[in-house]
């Protein structure tokens, strides 16, 4: 800052492009030795604010970012805004309403110079909108797919368009209820237990499939409809009752498990095995009934000679078989052990969905993953002992506590801010808040050639495309009415300054700083890490990256030896 102040002082007795032509001018000649500038920064955003003008882009030029060196971060080109939304539990999406809301405000400002600015969204909320809005989606195609792929393999099981259809208002008859017992015993699906869905339609049709093809036997060998039926079911009924006894209590095996979701699953698809066996027993043969298939005997043919041949295969090579499959658990139990269990939740969500690819930006950067602990203290000497043990841990990055918020060194510190507003003090006061009268077209040309030449002798990428947009800016102007000439200058004079009044301006009320306490800082700041009741917040960050599952362990494990209540989002 203090190496800017004759930069600054220079530009506010002509702040105009003039002004800023002129003194990279005498940068570039040595004939000021005063202005310590690196220019190159300077030279590039004049030739975005350049190309941007030309191909009548919205562009400011930041400032701040060239006086921070073009570092990006939050705080500096990125906001991070925190919304508390309001969740109507009513409806299917609770946070359907605030989510159009956001994107509508986001809509409504994205247009002019904010046009460029991109708004992303996430957060639990968002995650779980996105993750209920593709679960709903996909659910849809997989289940139509399911039918799809049921519908053709009943077709050639069948042949016969009664019975594939008796099946298929059968199979939706038991999904229905099934949907109608689990808001009645559970209340709501997640993106796990609603999966039993599709679950329903692979499993739910082999009960109605064994019956179906039994009775087709039966008719085919001349057995009235109503005697067919009454054999099918005294032939298939106890087999089918034990077939969904084992399918239920493998479903029922989810129940004992602490998370909510398969747990769920488990008792949605188990009794759902029960409810297809009813309508297999019920709601089929009413059907069934009422579209009888006709009996028409039938010579054997090629296709039972081939089910003959592949039904007497594993009789026949019943030794390999077994041999074969003591090999394969053999096998299987080697590589047991290298299998892994991935309990991030976020691996289990779209990965194309916005709020995901959010999140994973978000984990790029440590000063805002959010794949951080949160451990608590009860005072400050607490905060202190704990910051202590965790950072002394190998996985452990930092510790941020609300006393990070107060800086250390204050009166050093104060001092310099002291020094700093004496000296840029006057001149940030005196800064005027708009540009002056914008360079004319000659003013132009001249800084133009003064850029050529010194490309000619200090070849560097920022002057080589300063000089390129330049060329491009001029023949654009070529032929246009003075007016209009004048207009386009003044667009490109407010692209490259407009923002360097505010930026100063935020520069003098810094200046202004004063001594930090617990008590002075902010109320909605405090309260992110200190409770009403006195309890103490601890965000603790990862030193390595949390998307591998062993750093992720190590970490938790970690953390939990210092303090067993850690907890957050790993």
């Amino acid at each position: 800052l203090a190496n800017a102040q004759p930069f600054i002082g220079r530009l506010s007795e002509d702040f105009s492009l003039n002004g800023l032509f002129s003194i990279l001018g005498d940068a570039l000649t040595h004939r000021d030795q005063d202005l310590d500038l690196d220019l190159d920064p300077v030279f590039s955003g004049l030739a975005d604010a350049v190309r941007a003008t030309t191909t009548n882009r919205p562009y400011r030029l930041s400032w701040q970012q060239l006086m921070m060196k073009d570092q990006e971060g939050l705080g500096l080109t990125k906001r991070l805004i925190l919304i508390t939304p309001i969740l109507d539990y009513a409806q299917l999406m609770p946070a359907e309403q605030s989510y159009q809301a956001i994107t509508a405000a986001v809509a409504e400002i994205k247009q002019g110079l904010l046009a460029d600015i991109r708004v992303r969204l996430t957060g639990e909320v968002m995650l779980e909108y996105e993750e209920m809005a593709t679960i709903g989606m996909d659910m849809i195609a997989a289940g139509a797919g399911s039918l799809l792929l049921v519908c053709v393999t009943l077709w050639i099981a069948f042949r016969s368009f009664r019975l594939m259809l008796a099946t298929m208002i059968s199979l939706t008859m038991g999904l229905i209820l099934s949907l109608g017992f689990a808001a009645a015993a559970i209340g709501q699906l997640n993106m796990i237990s609603i999966a039993f869905a599709v679950l329903f339609i692979g499993m739910g049709d082999a009960y109605s499939s064994h019956f179906c093809l039994r009775y087709r036997e039966l008719v085919l060998r001349g057995a009235p409809v109503s005697a067919a039926l009454r054999k099918t079911f005294l032939s298939t009924g106890g087999s089918l009752v034990l077939c969904t006894m084992t399918a239920a209590i493998g479903l029922y095996a989810f129940i004992p498990t602490s998370y909510t979701g398969v747990a769920e699953l488990g008792i949605i698809s188990g009794t759902s095995m029960f409810i297809a066996l009813g309508t297999t027993f019920t709601v089929l043969p009413a059907l069934i009934k009422l579209m009888p298939l006709k009996s028409r005997p039938r010579a054997k043919d090629h296709r039972e000679r081939m089910a003959f041949l592949l039904s007497d295969w594993p009789i026949q090579n019943a030794r390999p078989i077994r041999w074969g499959t003591l090999a394969l658990v053999a096998i299987a139990l080697v590589l047991l052990r290298h299998v892994q269990v991935d309990f991030n939740p976020i691996n289990l969500r779209d990965p194309q969905s916005e709020s995901v690819q959010t999140f994973q930006y978000l984990l790029q950067s440590k000063d805002t993953s959010p794949m951080t602990l949160a451990a608590f203290a009860d005072d400050e000497a607490d905060v202190r002992t704990k910051i202590r043990r965790f950072q002394a841990l190998p996985s452990v990055d930092r510790v941020v506590s609300v006393l990070d918020l107060v800086p250390e060194a204050q009166d050093e510190k104060l001092a310099i801010i002291e020094d700093l507003s004496l000296l840029l003090g006057p001149q940030l006061s005196r800064f005027p808040d708009t540009p002056g009268t914008p360079p004319r077209v000659e003013t132009l040309l001249a800084f133009r050639d003064l850029i050529l030449r010194s490309a000619a002798t200090h070849d560097t990428a920022p002057l080589r495309a300063l000089s390129a947009s330049l060329d491009a800016f001029i023949e654009k102007l070529h032929g246009l009415p003075p007016e209009e000439q004048a207009a386009i200058l003044e667009r490109v004079q407010v692209a490259v300054l407009g923002d360097l009044p505010l930026t100063l301006h935020k520069l003098q009320h810094n200046l202004q700083a004063e001594p930090i306490t617990l008590a002075t800082l902010p109320s909605d700041l405090r309260e992110r890490w200190v409770s009403k009741d006195g309890l103490y917040r601890l965000q603790i960050f990862p030193k390595q990256d949390l998307n591998d599952l062993e750093d992720l362990r190590t970490f938790i494990r970690e953390a939990q030896a210092v303090d067993p209540q850690v907890t957050d989002l790993p």
